[in-house]
């Protein structure tokens, strides 16, 4: 099981990559096909001011106009470890844990898959990064084992929800788990950038790669996503986080 400590190595990953960006690399493309840099970072910190105003159990409105907030500022780094930093203390408050709160993509879900969540995010998308700008990919393997313990059991119902595209069906399950996981959640290790997503699929399976940009219809998403919150709640042994090293 993964814990606060693992979400601090998943976001020291990608604050050490974040270091590593130029300016002339803000505009490079991402294995998401719609994020440049600089959209995969505002993405990142907006998501990080949005989970810290779900845990305080913010009106949907206010959720609403912080999804269209930008970065606000080019110190990139400040920015992320202001929003992580607040959005840490949030998860880390007295019974913050124990509470459901209204994902606006997911509807009612427990506070400790939001947890989970946030170490995917903190994880893949610094993978994203560090593929867009060539530097070291190697994510943390407890933080890799900890997440696939996580997704491996819902593999089923991931591309239903909207929020994935199915495995490519390249990976052997001999590969080592970072390339499976990835594989998994959407992504293409085995590819390179100038290999994009858009040669082999079409565009609706594209958007999958964007965790609010519904793959199918609304009903049927809605549908898996209820399916997969249920499974996550019923489950044991794959709830990640626990309040114990905050």
């Amino acid at each position: 099981m993964a814990s606060f400590e693992l979400l601090d190595r998943a976001a020291n990953g990608f604050e050490t990559r974040l270091r590593l960006v130029t300016d002339a690399q803000r505009t490079l493309p991402t294995p998401c096909p719609e994020f440049n840099v600089r959209d995969l970072v505002a993405h990142q910190v907006r998501g990080m001011r949005i989970y810290t105003l779900l845990l305080h159990g913010a009106a949907r409105e206010v959720v609403a106009e912080e999804q269209q907030s930008d970065i606000g500022s080019d110190d990139w780094v400040g920015a992320f470890r202001s929003a992580y930093r607040t959005m840490r203390d949030a998860f880390c408050a007295p019974g913050a844990l124990e509470r459901t709160v209204a994902h606006p993509g997911m509807g009612e879900i427990p506070a400790t898959m939001l947890f989970d969540l946030r170490l995917g995010e903190l994880a893949v998308h610094g993978w994203d990064l560090a593929r867009a700008i060539g530097a070291d990919e190697t994510l943390d393997p407890e933080v890799v084992a900890a997440l696939w313990a996580f997704a491996e059991p819902l593999s089923g119902m991931l591309p239903s929800t909207g929020y994935f595209s199915s495995p490519s069906g390249d990976v052997p399950d001999t590969a080592p788990m970072q390339t499976r996981l990835l594989d998994l959640l959407g992504r293409r290790p085995l590819r390179g950038i100038s290999e994009p997503v858009s040669a082999t699929l079409d565009a609706a399976t594209q958007r999958a790669y964007l965790p609010i940009r519904p793959l199918r219809g609304q009903r049927q998403a809605r549908s898996s996503r209820v399916r997969i919150r249920r499974s996550v709640c019923s489950a044991s042994g794959t709830r990640v986080a626990q309040r114990d090293d905050c």
